[in-house]
């Protein structure tokens, strides 16, 4: 064994690890303790193990899920040559490579909207989605800090938001 087999994951490789083997579960049991014990079991970790990377059960998993989702359309931002694209184009393509990496979780993103449709819930939907558009335009090369902020990313969301609504029907 050598040094690099034996290294122990990190906590965020596991939260990770869960989080994406749950989510086929998340279409036949939503996003809760079922789903994550049996990610958590397909990773190669025990109940106990999802219980504790995600003490916030579901709620926590699709944030985590999200985030997890944003890092992958900033590694695709990152390693396309936005540079040479008009700025549309640029807040285009994260768009679209964040769907690219949802599409094979289509269903577990239908189940995390579900939770976060209700009106309880109204202050992390609307904290994903901010932290979402937040990155693909920061990605996209904007650097605003006054009120073109506040417009770009509303506007943003609010087609965002239609996008994906469009894009799972």
């Amino acid at each position: 064994m050598t040094a690099a087999t034996s290294k122990k994951p990190s906590r965020a490789d596991i939260r990770d690890a869960i989080v994406l083997a749950a989510a086929p579960h998340v279409a036949f049991d939503g996003w809760g303790d079922e789903a994550l014990a049996a990610g958590a079991a397909d990773a190669g970790f025990d109940a106990a193990t999802a219980k504790r990377m995600f003490p916030g059960g579901g709620l926590e998993a699709i944030a985590h899920f999200a985030t997890l989702s944003d890092r992958a359309m900033i590694k695709a931002m990152e390693d396309a040559d936005i540079d040479a694209m008009r700025v549309r184009d640029r807040v285009i393509f994260g768009v679209r490579a964040r769907l690219e990496f949802l599409g094979p979780h289509k269903e577990a993103v239908r189940k995390g909207l579900g939770v976060l449709m209700r009106p309880t819930l109204a202050i992390q939907m609307a904290n994903i989605t901010h932290t979402t558009v937040d990155h693909i335009w920061y990605q996209a090369g904007d650097r605003s800090a006054d009120f073109n902020y506040y417009t770009k990313r509303g506007l943003l969301g609010g087609v965002y938001a239609a996008t994906v609504l469009f894009w799972l029907n």
